[in-house]
Parts: structure tokens; sequence; C-alpha cells
């Protein structure tokens, strides 16, 4: 267990028997049901579609999807309005709309989806309207500060370093005091929408719980990461020495 994590004594003095089992509860505030009713103004617009227990069995198993006329009916109708679908916690992270019944089972039996459903026993799907997100950054935020930002998909090209401040006072300023009543620490997936503006993608659990960081080895750099008192803005850059043929990318930090 992280030693950032505030269950880290209670881990070491052996009151915590099962330690993943304690991870997944405290990441079950990281939910979307309670983060996405927050943040309806800067995220793309969406539904979260409850289900019962007997579906949350179903899906956890992972073979089939629930057979009851209702149910298909009910993803139907939402598919003709919202093209993405993922749990609370996780999607399978498939870069296409669902257009029809067919890509929405592909994606429900996904297996990390299925995990999902193991781990948190979701009660509700998460049905978005389709969004371009080409270039998206992660951010995590330590006891409500920025602590870390990095570039992890920039399908474009269209990052430039200059963008670090826009992400920053958008996180700061939209994002932080919309969610200081359930989180003081988490971690936010933002995307580009053109100019100086940013959207939230979803908000994920602190980088001591479950939530990883791409560009950076963050055992060995925890430590830097959560005492920082400037935000740590990392992201890659291609480059070509005089004389080679082939480029490269390269890690680079500001």
């Amino acid at each position: 267990m992280d030693h950032y994590n505030p269950l880290y004594d209670s881990y070491k003095e052996g009151k915590i028997k099962d330690t993943e089992l304690a991870l997944n509860e405290q990441n079950l505030i990281y939910g979307a049901q309670h983060w996405y009713p927050l943040l309806t103004n800067v995220t793309p617009e969406s539904y979260l579609f409850e289900l019962s227990d007997n579906e949350r069995k179903v899906l956890s198993i992972g073979i089939t999807i629930p057979d009851n006329i209702e149910f298909r009916t009910s993803i139907e109708n939402l598919i003709s309005k919202y093209q993405f679908v993922k749990t609370t916690h996780k999607s399978a992270h498939v870069f296409k709309p669902i257009n029809n019944f067919q890509d929405f089972k592909e994606q429900i039996l996904h297996p990390s989806i299925t995990m999902s459903f193991r781990n948190y026993n979701c009660k509700f799907l998460l049905f978005r309207k389709w969004t371009e997100m080409n270039l998206e950054c992660r951010v995590y935020v330590f006891k409500n500060q920025i602590r870390y930002v990095e570039v992890y998909r920039d399908e474009k090209k269209e990052f430039q370093v200059d963008m670090f401040p826009s992400i920053i006072q958008f996180v700061a300023e939209q994002v932080i005091p919309k969610l200081s009543a359930i989180y003081e620490s988490f971690t936010v997936d933002v995307f580009y929408n053109g100019g100086t503006n940013w959207q939230v993608v979803e908000i994920n659990s602190p980088l001591w719980l479950k939530c990883g960081a791409h560009l950076i080895k963050y055992e060995w750099e925890k430590d830097r990461i959560h005492e920082t008192s400037v935000p740590i803005c990392r992201y890659t850059t291609v480059s070509q020495k005089e004389g080679e043929d082939s480029s490269k990318e390269e890690v680079m930090e500001i």
C-alpha cells in the first residue's frame, strides 16, 4: 500500500487484512455517479442509467448481457442520443462511437468492463454524447493542490507547451472548487476543446490509489510529486539529430 494513502498506518499496524478489498472500497467514491452531477457544465452531456441487481450480476460474469426486453429497449433509446458508454469506473477504451446494440454489446463485454463490475459492483452505466478527444492530459490533485500534469494522448499533434497554464487554470478554477465537498485528492483527465478551452473527460482516483501516470516512474518520483509546490508538467517531443535518419520521442519536463 502506498505510504501516501490515508490507510497506510492502519495497513502497517496489520489492521487491514485484505489490502485489495480495502483499496477497492476506497475507490468506490470516485465513481461517475458522484462526480458527474457536480461537473455537468464542464464535461460532455451524460446520462446515468441505473442497473438492477440481476443486470449487474449478469454483466459481472462477462459472457452475455441481460436478455430482458426492457433492458434492450432502454439501451437502444439511449444509443440514439448517446454514443459512448462506460461503467461508473471503467470504459473499454475503444475510440469509436456506439452506433447500434451490437456495438454496445461488444464494448460492455470487454474484460476491463467486466472487472469493473466485479471490483465495484457498479450500479450505473454512464452514457455520454460522443465527443472527439484528440488531445488529453492527466492532472493530479493532492490535498486540493495541482501537483502533476502530463500530456498522455495527442492524436493530431496539437499540444503546445504554452497550453500548460490554461490547463492548470481550468482545473484550479473549474474543477477543484466543484469537487471540494467530496474530494481533496483525485486525478482528472481533461481534453482540449479548442482555443484556450478544456473540458473534463473523467475523474479518477489519486495516484496513491489506483490511477497511474504514463510519463513518469511514480514509484521513484512519488515524493517529489506529492511535495512539490509548483506543478510538474511533462510531455513528449519528437527530436531528430543531424545526420540521423530516424526520429525519436523524448520526455520533456517544465
